[in-house]
């Protein structure tokens, strides 16, 4: 219940703040900002509503925000990959152990490694699409998963669903829709194939890698 609760209170103070920054900023203003300052909607929201000292302390906090997200993302994203190594379908590199710390520290250099690589690569809004394509996608992989999942017997009790299929059906809808929308700007369609290029590389890897292992 409490994580219900949780899940349902984070939904409904997103839908909040997008509605508010609907309202600070006029739409056909914000239409033809330069694409530099689009990204700044927190701190142009703030500034109309409370002045530009609230709107830079805004800024501030939201930055502090991100390092906890920077966090949050390490401290999994390196134990995929520690477990990927550990299951043959990832370089053997990842998946090392700090003796007795017990943090995967394999892992964790590899996105250290990876995550200087990409920032030196472009800039924010190209680094911005690529990672955005790719988590898009790679997130209707695992929605798409629940298919073969229900067609297990043995899985079938743990994987109920109301109204199955729909709900996965819009999700891989609403996924497709967004990544095409991606595509179809030639700005942004460089950033874009290259995440999915990274996606369809790393599949047939990690199944030769797999394949070596055995």
């Amino acid at each position: 219940m409490a994580a219900r609760f949780n899940d349902d209170g984070v939904t409904a103070l997103y839908q909040a703040l997008n509605v508010l920054y609907i309202y600070a900023i006029d739409p056909a203003a914000f239409a033809e900002m330069p694409m530099g300052d689009v990204g700044r909607v927190a701190e142009l929201a703030m500034t109309t509503l409370c002045g530009p000292g609230i709107g830079r302390g805004l800024s501030l906090v939201v930055g502090l925000g991100l390092i906890a997200s920077v966090s949050a993302y390490l401290m999994s994203g390196s134990r995929v990959l520690a477990a990927m190594a550990a299951d043959g379908a990832f370089f053997p590199l990842a998946g090392g152990w700090h003796a007795s710390r017990g943090t995967p520290v394999g892992g964790v250099a590899c996105l250290g490694f990876t995550a200087s690589l990409l920032a030196c690569s472009g800039s924010f809004l190209q680094l911005l699409d690529y990672t955005s394509t790719g988590l898009t996608a790679v997130s209707a992989l695992v929605v798409a998963a629940i298919f073969p999942l229900r067609r297990r017997m043995s899985l079938a009790a743990g994987f109920r669903m109301p109204l199955y299929p729909l709900p996965p059906l819009l999700v891989l809808g609403l996924s497709t829709w967004t990544v095409a929308a991606v595509l179809i700007q030639p700005d942004k369609r460089l950033p874009a194939l290259l995440s999915l290029g990274t996606i369809a590389a790393g599949i047939p890897l990690a199944g030769w890698l797999v394949r070596n292992k055995k």
